[in-house]
């Protein structure tokens, strides 16, 4: 495609994203974090293409290329009404930005545009569910919630923006519907992960008692090794195989593995052939993607402390069982990174700030005090 017709069409999508912002974003600061999020995603999505010219599919991930062979497939053969092909051609994607390809948008711009709108759909439901909690949200609370991993990876024609909007539409959505939407679309575009989060919610709701942190962390590990048992039996019965791996999660390496995917460090535990950065570079990217370490250990920390609390109970166990089992599915390839945490870091953050807020010491007199601690404030 042209450079110059590529860069209008950059232009007039960001328009739209800029108008989609202030449509869906009722909170002032969120609203105007929305306006920067679509200059930035205009101006990223320009650069790269200005950079990288037709190489851009294959920039930072080859699964590009497969987003554009969907569209081709779509458009070859109409939509398959099977199973493998809406989940494997990625349907919940695919087709609209077929639509968006039909009307004269570039494929993988149009993918990168769906990536715009999950995130201004993040950036609503996280200030809607924030207003509600009674949390007031800093610009430093978005670093977390809409971080730089996101940032990146929203400009990237691929999935992962959408996946965050899913989750935190499931577990931050105001009706039955829109939860139901947003499992719809996790299980649609990435089941193991759908799977994870109902097997992890239902152990929370299952051990209402078990809130004890040690409790907590125990049987956190058991829902680590619990995820490797679903990619075996699911191993066993799709691709045929009888290479159960569950016993590894239990070993000193198996643990180790569950530990660095809550302070960004899964680089360490994959195959090397999978990652082209040297270990030193990957490190110093850590200071960059703040939010691939800090959102995670923020919340595993805030909510071993307040497990024990009943009202903060079920939200804050849940998500941590669910990232667990979804971590031992994860761990099963060499192919764990801290891109596959990407959905849950918007959740960790608003759980964390919202529980570590709730902790204010009373006032005099038994009264509670709401106002943010210090450190929110700041």
């Amino acid at each position: 495609m042209e450079l110059s017709r590529y860069l209008l069409q950059t232009c007039l999508l960001g328009a739209a994203l800029l108008w989609l912002g202030r449509s869906w974003i009722s909170h002032e600061l969120g609203s105007k974090i929305g306006a920067l999020y679509a200059v930035y995603w205009a101006s990223a999505v320009a650069f790269i293409y200005v950079w990288q010219g037709e190489s851009q599919a294959i920039f930072y991930s080859s699964d590009q290329v497969e987003q554009v062979r969907s569209i081709l497939s779509i458009q070859r053969d109409g939509v398959q009404l099977t199973l493998d092909a809406f989940i494997g051609r990625r349907y919940l994607i695919s087709v609209p930005a077929s639509w968006l390809v039909d009307v004269g948008v570039e494929p993988l711009l149009a993918y990168k545009f769906l990536q715009g709108v999950s995130v201004l759909a993040l950036l609503a439901v996280a200030t809607n569910w924030s207003r509600l909690q009674g949390l007031d949200l800093r610009p430093w609370h978005f670093l977390l919630v809409a971080g730089p991993s996101l940032l990146l990876n929203s400009v990237l024609a691929l999935r992962d923006s959408v996946l965050a909007a899913a989750v935190a539409t499931l577990l931050f959505g105001r009706s039955i519907l829109i939860k139901a939407i947003g499992l719809f679309v996790v299980f649609g575009l990435r089941p193991q992960l759908g799977v994870a989060i109902v097997v992890g919610f239902f152990l929370a709701w299952l051990t209402p008692r078990l809130r004890r942190p040690v409790t907590t962390a125990v049987v956190g590990v058991g829902c680590y090794v619990l995820g490797g048992v679903v990619f075996d039996i699911a191993n066993t019965f799709l691709v045929r195989s009888r290479d159960w791996t569950t016993l590894f999660l239990l070993s000193q390496a198996g643990i180790w593995r569950l530990l660095r995917s809550f302070v960004g460090l899964q680089f360490l535990s994959v195959n090397p052939d999978t990652v082209n950065l040297d270990f030193r570079t990957l490190l110093l990217l850590r200071l960059v993607f703040v939010d691939t370490w800090l959102a995670p250990l923020m919340f595993v920390v805030v909510v071993l402390l307040f497990s024990s609390s009943a009202r903060y109970s079920v939200s804050g166990r849940g998500t941590l069982y669910a990232f667990c089992v979804y971590i031992g599915i994860a761990s099963q390839t060499d192919f764990t990174s801290s891109r596959q945490s990407m959905p849950f870091f918007a959740v960790f953050a608003l759980l964390a700030l919202r529980d570590w807020k709730a902790s204010t010491p009373s006032m005099s007199q038994g009264e509670h005090s709401t106002r943010d601690i210090g450190w929110l404030r700041r």
